[in-house]
């Protein structure tokens, strides 16, 4: 069904007290459901929070919010299926069958949902009562564009915050993801930023290429801010020792010392003290 201009509800939904009540800043939502209701069957099929916000300019969480207080007040009820959810409107009459036919029946205390619309060459829909005389109608027709700017508006006490823009990343940070493929860690960026100091990606590549094949630790900064930031590459030995390949350490890491007889005597104290509370 094609988006129509205008939407035309029963002016019981204006002139009784209890919709206003009970829905309030609700009402803009539950007229957008109307306008995407199935006119056969009463049903909202294929329904999005996120694409529906978008089109009534609306923070996703909002409209998810305000779709289930309308069902929890017995307007509509939702059931979530593999292609988005699928909105029951209660006590629905099609628009274009005047026999009075009502459908999704749902008896709920003290709510009586109106439910109704037409588009722009006057149809009208069914009496919610039952009712098949057409010209009793009297129907209340509200411009769908009006729905889209203000559905999304709050009370002037509680305005909306615009929402966080996300924060700009440092081009030196690019530089470095676009070389390592990853970001530094936030509590070392500002040393990146300091050793990239405007090199391009194509100058750090070999000092990160020849990092990676001694067998160094690919997340270290260490071939940034000392190789880089110097643009010297040390020679095998020392700081560009040559690792230590072998059978038990196939990635070439450097080994590391034996431990001291100090360290052995603190891992033994711990070992017995762990075992002396387990018995």
């Amino acid at each position: 069904m094609t988006k129509k201009h205008w939407i035309m509800i029963k002016r019981g939904l204006s002139e009784d007290p209890k919709h206003r009540e009970r829905m309030g800043d609700l009402l803009w939502l539950y007229l957008h459901i109307l306008d995407r209701t199935d006119w056969e069957t009463g049903i909202v099929y294929g329904w999005r929070d996120a694409e529906e916000a978008i089109d009534m300019k609306m923070q996703p969480r909002t409209l998810r919010d305000q779709r289930q207080r309308l069902q929890n007040l017995g307007y509509i009820t939702c059931k979530q299926e593999r292609r988005g959810q699928r909105i029951v409107v209660h006590n629905w009459s099609n628009p274009k069958n005047y026999s009075g036919e009502v459908l999704n029946c749902r008896v709920t205390p003290g709510v009586s949902p109106l439910l109704s619309k037409g588009d722009t060459e006057g149809d009208t829909e069914g009496d919610t009562e039952g009712a098949e005389n057409t010209s009793s109608f009297r129907e209340l027709t509200i411009k769908r564009s009006w729905i889209m700017d203000h559905g999304s508006e709050r009370s002037a006490a509680a305005p909306r915050r615009a929402p966080k823009s996300a924060p700009e990343v440092h081009p030196a940070l690019l530089v470095y993801r676009e070389v390592t493929g990853h970001y530094p860690h936030s509590a070392v960026a500002d040393q990146v930023i300091t050793a990239v100091n405007g090199k391009s990606a194509e100058v750090l590549t070999p000092f990160y290429a020849e990092w990676c094949s001694r067998g160094y630790n690919s997340n270290s900064i260490k071939w940034c801010t000392e190789w880089a930031a110097t643009g010297t590459i040390p020679p095998q030995g020392a700081n560009g020792r040559k690792p230590n390949v072998s059978a038990n350490n196939p990635a070439g890491r450097p080994k590391l010392a034996d431990p001291t007889p100090e360290q052995l005597a603190r891992d033994r104290a711990i070992r017995a003290a762990r075992d002396n509370r387990k018995s």
